[in-house]
């Protein structure tokens, strides 16, 4: 297999990337002002609030990255109309028998797609192999289903850096703060969260906010001084 084709936001390879799967354009946007949103992903139910193509070009107007979004039938035909809307669009295919044929035609396309619904590193090299421009293990379904999800993503992350592929590993779901730790000290590429993860993240810490209140009369004394001595 050839080189497979730089995906939408491979342009910050290296740093953790944050995805958010939502629709909210208000929250959107806050994030692409606070410089923490890589990406959007859809899912049906979230497509389902209006018309498809209407849906995905409001988020793409709302932020500069790419948009995931799923593909659960007659994969090379609903993927390439869904592909023509941009190229910012990514493709969403699970890692099974019947997807790998479709995510090998994309990458032969120049088409991303990233690999869902993986829940063992030999489906996630699969995909890598057929071309996946992202891995996207499911964590949220590996802890109720009582698997090792984190020595499974450690896993993933380590064949891809072993072979050198250049899929991304992409979490699915972390439930907390502590989970997204554990994600990034592991080094996969990024995580999907929800809205209400997210939105704990871009909230100040209690301790922080514990410090700005301490300091924010010295402050004021400070800068009233610097302005009178202007």
């Amino acid at each position: 297999m050839g080189t497979p084709h730089e995906s939408p936001g491979t342009s910050e390879r290296g740093s953790m990337k944050f995805f958010l799967e939502t629709t909210d354009i208000p929250l959107i946007e806050k994030s692409v002002r606070a410089g923490v949103l890589q990406g959007i992903v859809t899912t049906p139910s979230l497509l389902h609030q209006g018309a498809v193509k209407e849906v995905v070009n409001n988020l793409l107007a709302a932020q500069p990255g790419p948009i995931v979004v799923d593909v659960y039938s007659d994969f090379q035909k609903n993927g390439s109309l869904l592909a023509s809307i941009s190229p910012r669009i990514i493709l969403r295919i699970p890692a099974v028998e019947e997807g790998w044929p479709a995510l090998h035609h994309f990458w032969q396309e120049k088409i991303p797609v990233m690999a869902g619904a993986i829940f063992s590193p030999t489906q996630a090299l699969m995909a890598a192999r057929s071309g996946a421009a992202y891995v996207c293990p499911h964590l949220s379904r590996m802890l109720k289903t009582g698997e090792r999800p984190f020595e499974h993503i450690e896993s993933i992350q380590k064949i891809m850096q072993q072979y050198r592929f250049p899929a991304e590993v992409m979490v699915l779901h972390p439930k907390s703060l502590e989970q997204v730790k554990v994600c990034a000290e592991i080094g996969v590429s990024g995580v999907i969260a929800r809205e209400d993860l997210y939105k704990e993240l871009l909230e100040t810490h209690e301790l922080a906010s514990f410090h700005i209140e301490q300091s924010m009369e010295e402050w004021k004394k400070s800068i009233e001084l610097f302005f009178l001595n202007e």
